[in-house]
This record gives C-alpha cells, structure tokens and sequence, in this order.
C-alpha cells in the first residue's frame, strides 16, 4: 500500500513539474519598461539569431561591477590567500538574468581552462543551465551542454511562444567563463 501511494505522489509531482515546464512557453510576465537592452534586427525568420554580450544584462553573484564573470574583484588577487583566489574565478554562483520574447534561446560562451572532472557530469563543471520564472518560482527549462574543451555554443529552449519571459541562466560551477552571448531569434526584443 505503501508503495503504491509513493508512484502516486511520483506521479502527481511530475504532472505538476510538466506543467510548470509547459506555463514557461505561455506564462507573460508583467511589463518592464526599464532596462531595455537592445532589440534584434531582421524580419524574425526561422533560424535567424542575434546574439547580445553577456555584461549588457544583470549578472548576480559577484563581489564587484569587473567586465568578468569572477566572484571576487581582481583588486583582492594577491591579498588573498592563492586557492583562495583560484576558486573566486570559477563562475559558481553567477548568474544572468533577462527578459525576452523570443521562440528560442541559444548561446556561445568561452571557458577559462580545460576542466574534465572525474566526478560529475561536464554540464555541471563546464556548462550552463536555463531557468524561466513561472507562478513565482525559477523553473529549470534546459541546459547549455559543453561539446568542446573552451569554446562551445548551444540551443538553451526553442518553440516558446512570443509573450515576454523572465530568464536566469547559471553560469558553471566548477569553471570559469572568459566570454558568454546570449541568442534570440531576429526580431525579438532582449531586456536586463
């Protein structure tokens, strides 16, 4: 009986997290006249993506406003003890958050080093993760999977509908990143 109930409560909680992955293709999120980055240029065609700098949106995390993606300003580099600062470049913690109404989402990004972990996966170590807000909470809608050692580029989420999303993608945990842009289809607006 036990165990019966269990794959009932399974059950339920992956309707529930199906639907909260679905409401991130239709859920609007209430308009935001500020911040407004740049909009794509281009008449939306299929396969059409522009891509925008990183540093144009708001990055969480870091101990500084450094055009990087470290946690800790360099100022502290030397007044810190070395592992000290060698764990601050890996970007774990950092994230970018924006709105759009794009159909798809892509992006390119640069690493720091060649990190191959013999623990974890490399998406964890080396690659990026997509969440959209959705009834109040981030909702995980896909990942940015590493294919090479430094740079590499990926479809984060496609067949989204156009009404504006909020978005925060991870940076990863146990790397850090040198360069990341973010790609929307022409046409399409991006905000911070």
């Amino acid at each position: 009986m036990k165990i019966k109930s269990l794959l009932v409560m399974l059950a339920i909680i992956q309707v529930i997290s199906l639907g909260n992955a679905l409401a991130c293709h239709g859920k609007e999120t209430p308009e935001d006249k500020t911040g407004k980055v740049e909009k794509g240029t281009g008449e939306g065609l299929k396969d059409k993506i522009t891509y925008f700098d990183g540093f144009n949106f708001s990055i969480k995390g870091r101990y500084h406003q450094e055009k990087n993606y470290q946690r800790l300003p360099a100022k502290f580099e030397g007044k810190v003890r070395p592992v000290v600062w060698d764990l601050s470049t890996a970007s774990s913690g950092v994230c970018i958050n924006f709105r759009t109404n794009s159909p798809i989402i892509k992006a390119k990004w640069e690493l720091l080093d060649v990190y191959k972990p013999r623990n974890m996966t490399q998406i964890s170590a080396n690659g990026l993760d997509l969440y959209c807000h959705v009834n109040g909470k981030w909702q995980y809608v896909g990942s940015g999977i590493p294919r090479n050692e430094i740079e590499n580029e990926a479809e984060l989420i496609s067949d989204m509908d156009t009404t504006y999303k909020e978005f925060r993608l991870h940076l990863p945990l146990y790397n850090g990143i040198k360069d990341i842009e973010i790609g929307i289809e022409e046409g399409c607006t991006i905000e911070k």
